[in-house]
């Protein structure tokens, strides 16, 4: 199974429902995306802001997201 590539501006779109309002469970369906991958956006989006949701970012978020919370961890 391929994975499936999102624009900068759909993960903005999705994102503002759910700070609207909009559950996690609801844009999971009715955008047919995978729950921890919409979950994962907002958390990427929280700690860098809209930059980290560009496609070339993503994995570089990833990594941002994972050594913060390691940092966290050791407090």
């Amino acid at each position: 199974m391929s994975k499936k590539k999102y624009s900068k501006e759909f993960k903005l779109k999705v994102l503002k429902e759910h700070e609207e309002g909009a559950s996690f469970y609801s844009l999971e369906k009715k955008y047919d995306i995978v729950l921890g991958t919409v979950k994962r956006w907002n958390a990427v989006f929280k700690a860098h802001g809209e930059t980290a949701l560009d496609r070339h970012n993503t994995t570089n978020g990833k990594i941002m997201l994972t050594a913060k919370m390691m940092t966290l961890m050791n407090l």
